[in-house]
């Protein structure tokens, strides 16, 4: 769904799939204070307002598209802006700190990732991350990626980013998360391995829910058969399994 930042304005972050998704979502069971599902709602998407409109005031061509899955914008483009920092990684994340609200995000939670470079255009990648009791730990598939020209100068921002609920590191250990993610992909064959680096913490995270879980890498017994598998930390669920291409 894509609107304009007019169309924000006349509270577009308040419609009531926007509000259904946010109420369900543990951002808001675990905020301080007792009735805090309405009050961390409106806090939200009034901070995220707030941002925008500054946002579109600083910026007059400043586009945003939102999505009914996100707390902020999926794209700001139309922008041409001179960004401070001695590097294109420093001026995506001076950008992405300055704004973070945007996103109901914390800018020191983002972590740089990947920069692709070309002469007429490059691109940040920086990856949400989740302090936990077992270090700050990457939060899968949310992912901010800054444009900017030849010159330097941001002129897109993507992102999927989501706000964040605290997230215990459950008691499912390393070597169980493996054997649980082989047996998932591999029950009915042997001599299917995984490693002690096969596994990592890591978070999945929505409206709806934030998990540490362990990314299991699980490699078949002909080594041409490849799977990521996601084990809930808490419970050791598999949350999702998938093959994974071998080049």
């Amino acid at each position: 769904m894509r609107l304009p930042l007019r169309s924000l304005l006349r509270p577009a972050l308040a419609t009531p799939l926007f509000l259904a998704l946010l109420a369900a979502s543990p951002v808001l069971a675990n905020s301080p204070g007792g009735a805090a599902g309405s009050q961390a709602v409106a806090a939200l998407a009034q901070a995220a307002q707030r941002e925008a409109a500054e946002l579109q005031r600083r910026y007059p061509s400043a586009d945003l598209s939102w999505s009914d899955t996100l707390l902020g914008p999926s794209a700001v483009v139309g922008l041409q802006i001179d960004v401070p920092g001695d590097s294109l990684e420093r001026k995506a994340l001076e950008f992405a700190k300055q704004h973070a609200a945007l996103w109901g995000i914390r800018g020191d939670d983002l972590r740089l990732w990947h920069t692709t470079r070309s002469r007429d255009r490059s691109s940040v990648r920086l990856n949400l991350t989740l302090p936990t009791s077992a270090g700050s730990l990457i939060v899968l598939d949310r992912v901010l990626v800054a444009t900017f020209d030849g010159a330097g100068r941001l002129i897109t921002v993507t992102s999927d980013l989501v706000p964040l609920a605290p997230a215990p590191v459950g008691p499912i250990g390393q070597a169980e998360a493996r054997q649980i993610a082989t047996r998932a992909v591999f029950s009915s064959r042997d001599g299917a391995t995984t490693s002690p680096g096969s596994a990592r913490l890591a978070v999945v995270a929505s409206l709806q829910a934030t998990q540490v879980v362990w990314a299991v890498d699980v490699v078949g017994s002909r080594a041409i058969e490849r799977f990521a598998v996601l084990v809930d930390s808490q419970t050791g669920a598999v949350l999702s399994k998938r093959p994974v291409a071998i080049h």
